[in-house]
């Protein structure tokens, strides 16, 4: 029994040895996480990360080929985050969208069209530019490059004035074009009717109402007399275009608003025949409503009245400074 002892282990002592060096090659031989192919597509979805924001690469390209080199010369295309901030900082500066729902726009005015056009309909447009971003509304037979020059010639005007200028009202043979600031755009709108100054003037002001806070301005300012009635006596103010009958509720506001009124006066001379073909101008400021009428509009000496008013209508200053205008005509 001993001898079989020994010899059953000799006996099985060999036989357990290559077990465990088949088992210690298996691993070797066949590595499971070496071999796996998960890694790889990992690598390839990560790899192919980096190319998403080409597109956005391309739509700086396209809408702003001047930067291209800058974007080309950039030391790092790295993360998807940065190419989307460079994207905002560079594109949008870039686009110009309407200051004003054009959506909205053509709704309140569409209702008016009958009144405002002879084909009973005004067509809204938006016009960007290099010039004047303007947003118009107007029958189609109406001039889009006359309007872009008045308001161009409104902005270019109130440009460093005391009182900017708000809103511009303009009555010709021609028609009647209502011109309202935009912080840097213009919306303008415009009819063939010579009665339709106060319906634009009102569905403009549905639109802008802050052009309008210049009435408001004035009821305040009353009491200081900045923005009160207009007085019965009148400042004449000499300016290059014309001769001026101010009449305003202090001297320093006619003597100021006389020379403003004056230079846009030269301004419409610019125009054919504009200042000598205007029939009256409404001119809304920040605490005044200013109105003007020609008294001789034609001529070496040209003369105006302007009235200068605070919180009352355009309808009641209008009528004022047409008793005035008349009046000057039958005296002289």
């Amino acid at each position: 029994m001993r001898c079989a002892g020994p010899v059953g282990l000799e006996d099985a002592t060999p036989i357990p040895n290559p077990e465990p060096v088949t088992e210690r090659r298996e691993p070797e031989v066949a590595p499971e996480p070496v071999e796996t192919i998960a890694p790889v597509s990992k690598t390839e979805v990560v790899s192919s990360e980096p190319l998403e924001p080409a597109p956005a690469v391309l739509l700086i390209a396209a809408d702003a080929l001047a930067d291209d080199l800058e974007h080309r010369a950039s030391a790092a295309p790295a993360s998807g985050a940065t190419v989307l901030s460079m994207a905002i900082a560079k594109v949008a500066p870039r686009i110009v969208s309407p200051p004003l729902d054009l959506d909205l726009v053509a709704r309140v005015f569409a209702p008016y069209g009958p009144l405002l056009s002879r084909d009973r309909e005004v067509q809204v447009d938006w016009t960007p530019g290099r010039g004047v971003p303007l947003v118009c509304v107007a029958p189609r037979d109406m001039s889009r490059d006359r309007v872009a020059r008045l308001a161009a010639l409104m902005l270019a005007v109130g440009e460093g004035a005391a009182e900017p200028i708000r809103r511009l009202s303009l009555r010709d043979p021609e028609g009647v074009i209502v011109l309202t600031s935009l912080d840097g755009a213009v919306l303008a709108t415009a009819s063939r009717r010579p009665g339709a100054m106060a319906l634009l003037e009102a569905l403009s002001a549905r639109l802008v109402p802050a052009a309008d806070d210049g009435a408001a301005g004035g009821q305040a300012q009353n009491a200081s007399g900045t923005g009160a009635d207009p007085g019965p006596d009148g400042v004449r103010v000499e300016t290059a275009a014309a001769a001026l009958e101010v009449f305003a509720p202090t001297e320093m506001a006619a003597v100021s608003i006389g020379e403003l009124m004056g230079r846009l006066l030269a301004a419409l001379a610019a125009e054919s025949g504009g200042r000598e073909r205007l029939q009256d101008l409404t001119v809304g400021l920040r605490a005044h409503r200013v109105v003007v009428q020609p008294i001789h509009p034609a001529g070496c000496a040209p003369r105006f009245v302007v009235v200068v008013g605070g919180p009352q209508s355009t309808g009641l200053l209008g009528r004022q400074a047409e008793r005035a205008a008349r009046a000057f005509r039958l005296a002289s």
